[in-house]
């Protein structure tokens, strides 16, 4: 009986897809659904109640009350929304005034009680 649980557990085992293959299944499927979203310029606006988002397509905002954490590493800030744990990605080396873009993050943490987490020496594992 021990002998047929370990043989079917082999078996399994080899015919099971390893987890690379669906690492990248899934990194060329969002680079495919997303492939147009990449390398697009965005202007963001900060107003006293929400945050505004300019591009090619449209128009967008989101209250700021809707941002419950700000993290800040050292190429980017994660502005996470409230909704199904997505975030707003600002790439520092992308802002025009990066000290303005720190200092009206800074101020929204403050005004509303936001999380703000700093790791400067956070890397990718």
């Amino acid at each position: 009986m021990f002998y047929y649980f370990l043989i079917c557990t082999i078996v399994i085992f080899l015919l099971l897809p390893s987890g690379g293959k669906y690492k990248k299944h899934y990194l060329n499927h969002i680079r495919e659904i997303y492939k147009n979203s990449f390398d697009k310029s965005t202007e963001l606006i900060f107003t006293s109640e929400t945050l505004e988002s300019r591009d090619e397509t449209g128009t967008s905002s989101i209250n700021i009350q809707q941002i419950v954490e700000i993290s800040e590493i050292e190429k980017y800030y994660f502005l996470h929304i409230r909704d199904f744990g997505r975030a707003i990605i600002l790439p520092k080396e992308k802002a025009q005034n990066l000290s303005e873009v720190a200092n009206a993050i800074k101020e929204i943490a403050d005004k509303f009680n936001i999380k703000y987490n700093v790791d400067l020496n956070w890397k990718w594992k």
